[in-house]
């Protein structure tokens, strides 16, 4: 590509908006031309090198905090991955091509040209954590390895390096269902079955903050995921307090209104 050609490429970059997030969390969607995954990894292995030798002290927190995943399943025909952002970093951009524009001038031009060539499509959810004591605690103590379930799972995971599901909830209903995940949380810690407080330390709640067809996004995400185990919430707390899971399910159920669950694999940590 000519010199020419490379500047106009980095100016249109400097002139496009910066992808920001104002909230604790984010998930970002790409969606990718599946005959361009490969070059769209190139793409991410070279910011995640650009991140990790940046002078930017900035840039280098911004990595802890990043990790992309590849979805199980196709969108639409096009491959799917998920950017997971938690802590975010202040008011700093995490727009790829800029990024690389500002940290590998010399390469920037072909990196961002591959990457508008796989690229199809993008969505962010933006997030706050929600605190719910006894879940997503890796530093509480942790029972034995999980063992095989006594009964087969409703909802169990067989090889996924992370679990996504987005949890629609209606928005006068949001104060039940996180009654529900407080009961849930109570519940795996009391456990008498080895495993439960390793599931426990891995599930993270976070709350939309905009709604999604009027109704309130939660995001669970489950990172490890203890594999071949039972995640449904109501199972687990039927397993612990059985006289309160029928009147539980039906605030749940009233509650709910759907949910979309993502299997990630092929983990890139941009921090190491």
């Amino acid at each position: 590509m000519g010199a020419f050609l490379k500047a106009a490429l980095l100016a249109a970059l400097v002139a496009q908006p910066a992808l920001t997030v104002d909230r604790d969390a984010a998930i970002i969607t790409i969606l990718v031309k599946p005959d361009q995954a490969k070059s769209f990894e190139h793409v991410l292995d070279k910011l995640k090198s650009s991140l990790q030798r940046s002078t930017n002290p900035r840039r280098r927190a911004q990595a802890a905090g990043w990790q992309v995943f590849r979805t199980d399943e196709q969108v639409q025909g096009h491959a799917s991955y998920v950017m997971r952002l938690d802590p975010v970093a202040g008011d700093l951009d995490y727009d790829i091509p800029r990024i690389l524009s500002e940290e590998l001038p010399n390469e920037a031009a072909e990196l961002t040209r591959a990457y508008r060539e796989a690229h199809v499509g993008r969505s962010m959810l933006m997030m706050t954590r929600l605190e719910v004591p006894g879940l997503g605690e890796p530093g509480r103590d942790q029972d034995s390895a999980a063992v095989a379930p006594a009964r087969p799972p409703v909802l169990s995971f067989d090889s996924a390096q992370a679990v996504v599901i987005t949890v629609l909830i209606r928005p006068e209903r949001t104060a039940d269902f996180e009654a529900t995940l407080s009961q849930l949380a109570k519940a795996l810690q009391a456990s008498a079955t080895p495993g439960r407080k390793l599931q426990a330390a891995g599930w993270k709640v976070y709350k939309g903050t905009q709604p999604f067809g009027g109704n309130i996004p939660y995001v669970v995400s489950l990172d490890p995921v203890v594999h071949r185990v039972e995640y449904d919430p109501m199972r687990l707390i039927q397993e612990t307090y059985p006289a309160e899971v029928d009147a539980l399910f039906k605030k749940y159920r009233e509650a709910y209104v759907g949910q979309a669950i993502s299997r990630l694999t092929g983990r890139i940590e941009m921090h190491r």
